[in-house]
């Protein structure tokens, strides 16, 4: 195969995975041209050699001897050392930025900013230390090398003068992925743990640029995931990745309310199996380094410096409140929250402290400064101040006993009257079941179906969530949930009678997912069409089948039913098989007779002659009648 073609890369990997199907993963990899057979056991190398060649044999493949090597213990491979310990940066290319010179001109900037990428899997946070590279690189700037350009050209050298060794992860055991920010970068660190030891599995670094400078600090680091998944790509969909990070990611990318960027990344994200926990300590020096660099102090507890601000107030008719809580790198959430119930100011107070406490126990504070301007409501909490009221009384002795999330920045009833309803049974019932607890029907179509939808459906926090386009997630309703949401949105109508159309694009972008709502609606915009096709699919398939039912029903009823039993004398229509020798134009309508041999169901019988000879095929009631002697 001439190589100078434009295709001819892709078409030869693609040859290369058909031969090697079976093998590539386990004992085999190939990049194109460049094939490399592997072994666990030093005893399994025959054999695994003989299942390569005979997969070459079989295709009709050479190979040139003069560029094989057997029996080794390391080699080369696309540019990196494979050893027994895991993959290890080539020492030709590290020696090669080992032994220059502090650049010069622009020129060796560039060969020393190639040269670093292509060793960049090795180097935490070197898009963070080649910064001031980067600067020298734009279009418009004068070269200088600064003492800050010195500096980090010695800390590349440093770290090339023994590079990391990064590891192999196992099937099925699940990696670790550590995030790092600053204002002009962003770093993560993926890492496999066996037993008490950590080892690097791969480095990422990118320097943030246009709009992403003036992001905040936790879309930064959602981004930095997204990074991580995009560039590991392998690694996500083979195993559960588990994010270890003391902020809030988690929470807000799950929230239902979601827009913009943060609801498209959120979709993105929910393909991969990831987890979070909270931050361990660095038991290895290149991680402990990697995190020293970027973000400070790996031990320092990032969890203990949550900030909550707390405001309420009230009118003669209803009352709200402001919530804003803060991580140590900046906001996590901002609410209004409007509570549709009389309150006074001393109660609205206290419902935003419940609100607030809530949402910071849900993002694993663990240690919480809280900021009120009520006096009465810090000083009871406090102890200063007995509360007197029995209604305060009882808001004491609420918070941290697990009030609602006030995420939808919505409440209908105070925190001390919360009524639990037991729900009778509904469609959400059979895909959660599945979700939390692999529960399937005992038929394999079902079972298969259920599968199947399911894939669709996320559990967040015991609430069952359909995956969407125009949102991140649909809160899906419980049937005696309706009257609530439609009670909502016709108020967000100002009152207006809306139509089942408008009703189903207003409960998508309100955060609802309702089917049988949906099923009434056949057009809308934007993402709240691509949201709604499953349903428009369902009620198309409905349509095409009462369609079909009404048509047949109609016919039936002009057919005329023609029952026939056993040896029953029955004329054939003579216009639907070979015409009878001799007859002609004036030939007769009906031929026969002839006897029914056999009824073979559903309008068709098995026909004989008098004579007892058996007349070919099988006949259709419609073509024939009785016969009258």
């Amino acid at each position: 195969m001439p190589f100078g073609l434009k295709n001819a890369g892709a078409t030869y990997q693609r040859l290369m995975n058909r031969i090697f199907h079976d093998l590539i993963g386990k004992t085999v990899e190939v990049y194109v041209d460049d094939i490399l057979a592997k072994t666990t056991r030093p005893d399994d190398l025959l054999n695994d050699l003989a299942r390569v060649f005979a997969s070459l044999r079989q295709h009709g493949m050479r190979l040139n001897p003069l560029k094989c090597a057997f029996a080794m213990e390391a080699g080369k491979f696309l540019g990196f050392m494979i050893t027994q310990r895991g993959v290890e940066a080539n020492p030709e290319k590290c020696q090669a930025i080992l032994q220059m010179k502090s650049p010069g001109c622009i020129k060796d900037v560039q060969r020393l900013a190639g040269r670093l990428t292509s060793l960049s899997r090795f180097l935490g946070a070197s898009a963070t230390k080649a910064l001031p590279f980067f600067n020298l690189m734009k279009k418009g700037m004068a070269f200088e090398w600064t003492p800050a350009c010195e500096e980090a050209f010695q800390h590349f050298k440093e770290i090339l003068a023994a590079p990391p060794v990064l590891g192999k992860p196992r099937d099925g055991e699940p990696l670790y992925l550590y995030l790092a920010i600053t204002s002009e970068a962003l770093a993560a660190v993926l890492v496999r743990e066996d037993g008490k030891t950590q080892q690097p599995v791969y480095f990422i670094s990118r320097a943030l640029q246009g709009a992403e400078l003036r992001y905040s600090k936790l879309e930064k680091l959602a981004l930095a995931l997204l990074t991580s998944s995009r560039r590991l790509k392998q690694y996500f969909q083979s195993h559960q990745v588990v994010v270890r990070t003391d902020q809030g990611i988690r929470q807000v990318l799950q929230k239902p309310d979601l827009a913009g960027r943060m609801m498209t990344w959120s979709i993105e994200l929910s393909q991969y199996d990831i987890r979070y926990e909270p931050r361990q300590a660095i038991k290895a020096q290149a991680m402990a380094d990697f995190l020293v660099e970027v973000t400070g102090d790996p031990g320092e507890d990032m969890g203990t410096r949550w900030k909550l601000h707390v405001d309420g107030a009230s009118n003669q008719t209803f009352g709200g409140a402001g919530i804003i809580l803060e991580s140590p790198i900046g906001v996590v959430y901002e609410q209004s929250v409007r509570f549709e119930f009389p309150i006074s100011n001393n109660q609205a107070e206290y419902e935003a402290l419940i609100g607030g406490l809530t949402l910071a126990a849900e993002v694993g504070a663990r240690r919480l400064e809280v900021c009120s301007d009520s006096q009465v409501v810090t000083s009871q909490v406090n102890g200063s101040y007995q509360a007197k009221d029995p209604l305060l009384q009882k808001y004491l002795e609420k918070p941290g006993e697990g009030n609602r999330s006030l995420i939808q920045g919505m409440t209908r009833e105070p925190a001390i009257a919360l009524h639990i309803a037991t729900l009778s049974s509904s469609w959400l019932d059979p895909i959660t079941n599945f979700l939390e607890h692999g529960q399937v029907p005992g038929d394999e179509k079902d079972a298969a179906k259920l599968r199947r939808e399911a894939a669709k459906y996320a559990v967040i926090q015991g609430q069952l969530f359909r995956k969407g386009l125009s949102q991140p997630l649909l809160k899906c309703l419980h049937p005696d949930q309706t009257d609530y949401v439609l009670k909502e949105v016709h108020e967000g109508c100002c009152g207006h009678h809306i139509g089942g159309k408008a009703l189903a694009r207003k409960l998508i972008r309100a955060g609802y997912y309702w089917p049988s709502m949906m099923a009434d609606s056949k057009e809308s915009g934007g993402n709240c069409r691509k949201d709604l096709i499953d349903e428009a699919r369902e009620m198309a398939h409905l349509t095409e089948t009462a369609l079909k039912q009404r048509i047949a029903l109609r016919y039936n009823t002009k057919v005329l039913k023609r029952e026939f039993g056993p040896n029953d004398l029955v004329l054939r229509r003579n216009d639907i098989g070979p015409p009878t020798p001799g007859e002609g134009k004036l030939a007769a309508n009906w031929e026969g007779p002839y006897r029914v041999k056999k009824v073979m169901g559903k309008g068709a019988f098995k026909l004989e002659r008098l004579d007892g000879k058996e007349v070919p095929r099988t006949w259709n009631a419609d073509n024939l009648r009785r016969f009258y002697s």
